[in-house]
């Protein structure tokens, strides 16, 4: 019964955010909102101001591959970089050809359980696909960003239920993840199909 009003909670905000579905390739794991910069983002190849124009994504769900009781493991972890370079590929595919992002300055998100840092291995992990991870700012302040957290953790325990021991919602941490337009279209585009190696 909580899963079924979570699901139907997310398909709420979806729908009031204008997340949407860009691609119908099955090994896509982004949905996208293509909105505004809530803050300035001081990427490598330039600041991207508030106020212009980002692709922000999101967990596409249920396309994300389960995990098994253990947790991660190498298997999964193939699979999930493997759709991963497939979804920043079709992401590279939209700035390029999609005039509906030709402004797109920047492709990210603010993310839980990745916690920021230097040396931090999850951002590591996301670094090698091409983002710079950012302490989050919530410009509701700190409660908004409580309830942001209980959040994260239903839809994990919705979509992945049962599958991997997660923080509390008192612990989650939220950071930002940001990559530029350039760096996407440089890094990714070239065709989906195209060999992994390199990547």
């Amino acid at each position: 019964m909580m899963r079924a009003a979570v699901r139907a909670l997310d398909r709420r905000l979806r729908n009031e955010l204008n997340i949407v579905e860009f691609s119908d390739n099955p090994d896509c794991i982004f949905r996208v909102r293509l909105c505004e910069a809530y803050r300035d983002l001081p990427l490598p190849d330039g600041e991207v101001k508030k106020g212009e124009p980002v692709a922000e994504v999101h967990w596409w769900n249920e396309h994300l591959p389960p995990l098994g009781e253990e947790g991660l493991n190498l298997k999964w972890a193939v699979k999930m970089r493997r759709m991963l370079i497939t979804t920043h590929r079709l992401i590279a595919q939209q700035l390029l050809n999609n005039p509906a992002w030709r402004d797109i300055r920047a492709i990210g998100t603010t993310q839980s359980m990745f916690p920021a840092g230097e040396g931090s291995d999850w951002e590591r992990k996301i670094g090698r696909l091409g983002y710079i991870v950012i302490p989050h700012e919530n410009p509701s302040g700190r409660i908004a960003e409580f309830f942001e957290g209980v959040w994260a953790w239903m839809i994990w325990h919705t979509y992945q239920a049962g599958t991997m021991r997660v923080k509390t919602p008192f612990e989650i941490t939220r950071s930002d993840f940001w990559m530029s337009a350039d760096s996407t279209v440089r890094i990714y585009g070239e065709s989906v199909g195209a060999t992994e190696s390199g990547q």
